[in-house]
């Protein structure tokens, strides 16, 4: 199998990894620190190469979100990707609707908001990966592997 770390970098986010041998870990989003020796530790034991997919975060999110939310987002996001492309690893960013729409779940609004959304996205999570402990943290990392394995390759390429 190829070995995949995905990420989703909101201060609510997790990430996932698929090993070679298709073993499959799984938490909430470390503290800087924390991503560094994640991706360290990774990287480390796929010297034959590996690649990571990593939510791409929007660009706007409209007046209900505060600026201050979204800045941590960006940071997270910036941290990550620079983490990764400094050691080297591929990394494809994929847009939350490119990752969910394969899902047939449904929207955010057609299941009643952002929470009710959450809940749906870790029950299918749960149900994908029934072998992982999934929590509201982990399972968009979760679903962005799945999506990964699914569609093999991505189109945005960072670090080429």
């Amino acid at each position: 199998m190829k070995p995949i770390i995905t990420f989703d970098p909101g201060i609510k986010g997790g990430w996932a990894i698929q090993y070679s041998d298709g073993v499959i870990a799984s938490g909430p989003m470390p503290d800087e620190g924390g991503v560094i020796d994640l991706i360290r530790g990774f990287r480390a034991g796929h010297p034959g190469g590996c690649e990571a997919y990593v939510e791409d975060v929007p660009k706007f999110t409209g007046p209900m979100v505060p600026g201050a939310y979204i800045a941590v987002l960006f940071r997270s996001m910036g941290f990550i990707l620079g983490s990764l492309s400094a050691m080297g690893i591929r990394t494809i960013l994929v847009t939350p609707q490119r990752w969910q729409k394969p899902l047939c779940l449904g929207t955010k609004a057609g299941a009643g908001g952002s929470a009710p959304w959450k809940r749906k996205l870790k029950c299918e999570a749960e149900r994908r990966f029934p072998s992982v402990e999934v929590t509201l943290l982990n399972a968009d990392a979760l679903l962005i592997l799945d999506f990964a394995n699914a569609s093999g390759r991505g189109t945005n390429d960072l670090t080429s």
